[in-house]
């Protein structure tokens, strides 16, 4: 590759080409195994900086077939604490690129706080790069983009052979479209905004423009506000960008000192992963966020002339019904799901007759309540799949009615029939009635929140 001069007229001239291998995909649970630098100022490789790393926990079994990076090559190696100061300093005062920037900007960024250093860059994404030089391509994972560029990887998913694949993918675009197009690319993505004074100015760039939810903390550390967003960054520069804002609004904005986000891949995970952390930290100004949400229920009644009937009825704050609905679609549609399985007269159900004139001439069903206490003990289970973070991921959602919400985020590449392995290593969300009617939300609508249905059956026998 021809030497070449970016010639970004900005506060940093040094770009830093960077590559991070992991135990999985999300910050905090996982860590990092391998990391790899490459530092240039545009003409010519200044330094390079490649280290295997101890994680906090063993290595998973498929992350060592991806990566060949083992618990015993790691075992040895220092941990990241013992090498964050140097790294930093290697990182200081340059522009951060990466093939999916956030993952390794989001992975490192953790690390560097756990080791009580405060490290934020400005970011270039050579994914974003190329779909904005190279439109119509389908595929931009680094696999692809290696072979229509002709770049012979052959250490793919090792740090420093991912990072000199993305060095060349980044040095390949200055070469083809100039040193302007890419300056008005950088400028482009690096926005400036109005920020609160109680914000340091750089802060908004690290915010993507990815789907994912985003806190604003105060000064020291806590949520004030938490939220979700298709496009996390052009959402929170909403905040900052209204126009007269009432006295509430500016005293929001002072308390302001941080913003983190957390990338989700779709609307639905957002949604979950909003309302657990909502739920978790109770932020002072997530107060009205939510409506009153109306449940309803099917009880099990008997008439006046001793016929068994069961009857759609709204719960009181504290009621409870063994099925629980959020509108009087879903809770009819499963009355019919049951009196089609239970050869039940409609009338006994509060349903007018559906299916033929004569359906009211069944005869009465004597069994009634016993049939629905059996039908209700079914518990219905529903399976979302849908984007992941990144190129190479997707997402998992197991929804077992009023029981429980698990989130997987999944190597899109990896096995996907294992189904054990894949909620074993979910993160399990609490249910409650704002949960619930997102997704019964999401189950009726599902590319509304960015999702398909992939599964539905039943946990017990109830005639799915």
């Amino acid at each position: 590759m021809a030497s070449i001069s970016l010639g970004l007229r900005v506060e940093m001239a040094l770009y830093s080409i960077v590559d991070i291998e992991t135990t999985g995909s999300r910050p905090g649970p996982n860590t990092i195994t391998e990391v790899a630098v490459i530092v240039t100022d545009g003409y010519e490789v200044k330094s390079r900086y490649e280290t295997l790393l101890r994680p906090t926990g063993p290595i998973p079994v498929f992350v060592q077939r991806l990566t060949g990076i083992t618990n015993e090559m790691t075992e040895d190696a220092p941990e990241f604490s013992e090498i964050a100061e140097e790294l930093m300093e290697l990182l200081k005062d340059t522009i951060f690129v990466a093939h999916n920037v956030n993952f390794d900007y989001s992975f490192l960024k953790s690390e560097f706080a756990a080791a009580g250093l405060d490290w934020r860059s400005q970011r270039l994404c050579t994914v974003k790069m190329t779909r904005h030089f190279y439109p119509g391509l389908g595929k931009y994972n680094l696999g692809f983009l290696c072979n229509y560029f002709e770049i012979d990887n052959q250490a793919a998913h090792r740090a420093m052979g991912d990072c000199e694949a993305t060095f060349k993918i980044f040095g390949s675009i200055v070469e083809r479209f100039g040193e302007s197009a890419v300056e008005a690319f950088y400028k482009k993505q690096n926005k400036a905004v109005n920020m609160p004074q109680s914000l340091r100015p750089d802060l908004i760039k690290s915010i993507p423009t990815s789907t994912g939810i985003y806190y604003f903390r105060n000064a020291s550390g806590r949520p004030i506000y938490i939220g979700k967003a298709v496009n996390l960054a052009a959402r929170v520069r909403s905040h900052f960008n209204s126009g007269a804002d009432s006295a509430r609004k500016q005293a929001f904005i002072r308390d302001i000192a941080e913003i983190d986000f957390e990338l989700c891949g779709n609307g639905l995970v957002a949604a979950i992963l909003e309302d657990r952390e909502i739920k978790k930290y109770r932020p002072l100004h997530n107060k009205a966020q939510r409506e009153i949400i109306t449940t309803l229920g099917i009880f099990p009644y008997t008439d006046g002339k001793g016929m068994q009937r069961l009857a759609i009825e709204t719960l009181k704050k504290g009621g409870y019904s063994v099925v629980q609905f959020y509108s009087q679609s879903a809770a009819k549609a499963w009355l019919h799901h049951f009196a089609t399985k239970f050869n039940v007269p409609p009338k006994q159900l509060g349903l007018p007759s559906l299916w033929s004139p004569t359906s009211d001439d069944l005869p009465e069903s004597l069994n009634l309540h016993r049939d629905f206490r059996l039908a209700a003990s079914a518990k219905s289970e529903l399976i979302f799949k849908g984007k992941g973070r990144t190129e190479d991921e997707m997402t998992w959602v197991r929804w077992i009615a009023h029981e429980s919400v698990t989130v997987c985020f999944v190597d899109r590449w990896g096995q996907q029939d294992d189904l054990d392995s894949i909620w074993e290593n979910g993160q399990i969300v609490g249910l409650n009635a704002t949960l619930e009617a997102i997704l019964d939300n999401a189950a009726q609508w599902p590319h509304k929140w960015g999702v398909q249905v992939a599964e539905i059956k039943r946990t017990a026998e109830s005639g799915s």
